[in-house]
This record gives structure tokens, sequence and C-alpha cells, in this order.
């Protein structure tokens, strides 16, 4: 690939799904060993919860995501309502991703806007794009997100992934 190319790898299912982040330690160490040897072809890697892992396993992602490697990219997506439906949960999350330096997924998908929920715990943006059979909101979604990404980078973000679902 060429050297700006960034693969971003997302999290085998079996950890994130199945074993809900417990218990996973030797899966998780396989897999972030793996993809740090894409050295400078390594973008950000994508854990994606399953649909049941709510806000009251706020503690497990926590314990979770303190395991990985120092400064490892990653960046997770919350699909559950609980996570935003309390103004304080989703706040002390943000915090709590902050801290550790992970990157949260905005989902933008008809049906579900609670999950396109426009926060950045680093200066990292990473963004899941559901098109909607080339409807033409998903025109005005995109311009949208042209501008809110400008004005992202003016207020200092750094790197943009962005992938599209169509």
């Amino acid at each position: 690939v060429p050297p700006h190319f960034k693969f971003c790898p997302k999290w085998p299912q079996e950890i994130s799904h199945d074993r809900q982040l417990r218990g996973c330690e030797p899966l998780s160490a396989a897999f972030t060993d793996s993809v740090l040897g894409l050295g400078e072809n390594l973008g950000i890697t994508f854990l994606q919860l399953g649909h049941h892992f709510d806000a009251r396993q706020s503690k497990v992602l926590e314990t979770f995501l303190r395991q990985l490697p120092p400064k490892f990219p990653i960046a997770v997506e919350f699909r559950h309502p609980d996570w935003f439906a309390q103004s304080n949960v989703w706040q002390e999350t943000l915090q709590m991703l902050h801290e550790i330096g992970v990157g949260t997924v905005m989902s933008d998908v008809a049906g579900r806007r609670d999950v396109v929920h426009m926060s950045l715990s680093t200066t990292t943006a990473t963004l899941r794009f559901v098109g909607n059979e080339l409807h033409l909101t998903d025109y005005s979604r995109v311009d949208e997100w042209v501008h809110r990404l400008r004005s992202w980078q003016e207020h200092g973000l750094e790197t943009a992934y962005i992938f599209v679902h169509c």
C-alpha cells in the first residue's frame, strides 16, 4: 500500500459481542499485537459494542480499555440507547474516554439520531455514515458533515476517519 494508506481494523465480534469485553485478554493481546504490525499504516481500530452492552457496564468497558497498550488507536461505537438517555451518563463516559485517550464513533444512520452524538473525546473523529439508498437526505447529511468537520478542524481536530455504508 502507499505510505499514506491507513488500515482501520474492526475488533473481532468474539471480543466485542460474544464475550462482551470480559475474559478476553489473550484474544485482545493477539489482536493488538497483530494490528500494531501494520506500523505507520495503522489508522484507528473500530470497537463496535454489542446491542445489549449498556451503560451499566461502563466499568467493564473502562477496565477493558485501560488494559490496552498505551496510546493504542481505538474508537468505540456505542449502540445501546442507555448511553445517551441521560446526559450525565454520556458526559461521564466521554470524560473517561478522554482521560485514557480513546475516541468515539459517531454513527449517522436514519432512524437512530442518538448515535450521531457529535461528541469528540480526542482530536480524531471517527464517523460511520450509513446511506439511505441515495435519498435526498443522504446528500444534505453529507453536506452537513463537510461543514461540521471543517469547523472541528478549525478548533483542533487533527484526523478524521469516515466509513461509508450504502
